[in-house]
């Protein structure tokens, strides 16, 4: 399981290290690893990449348009998780949307 963020590395470290979260991912991308982040799909195919994994066999959840758009640029299946600043965002893109992150073991277990 991956994180791919159009965080900084310092910014996303940061967060990691106070929430403890980090030993739950096998990767994390941020934005100073590749040349275009989100929306261009870059950071996915980077991440794709580096975990020899393919775009058909995996799964993004985002919260963002931008991310959504990254993901599907990248061939990936994307469920989407809007929040509420991200409301207000296209995700007309998206495979599915949720409400939750609750809904979504059932989807991919």
């Amino acid at each position: 399981m991956a994180i791919v963020t159009n965080s900084r590395k310092t910014h996303f470290e940061t967060i990691m290290r106070e929430t403890g979260l980090r030993q739950y991912f096998d990767y994390c991308v941020t934005t100073n690893e590749v040349p275009r982040s989100k929306p261009y799909p870059d950071p996915y195919l980077f991440a794709l990449e580096q975990t020899h994994q393919e775009a058909s066999h995996s799964l993004s959840v985002e919260d963002s348009g931008r991310g959504v758009t990254s993901a599907k640029a990248a061939g990936l299946t994307c469920y989407a998780i809007p929040d509420a600043l991200t409301r207000s965002h296209d995700f007309s893109k998206a495979d599915k949307i949720l409400s939750s992150i609750r809904e979504l073991p059932e989807l991919v277990l």
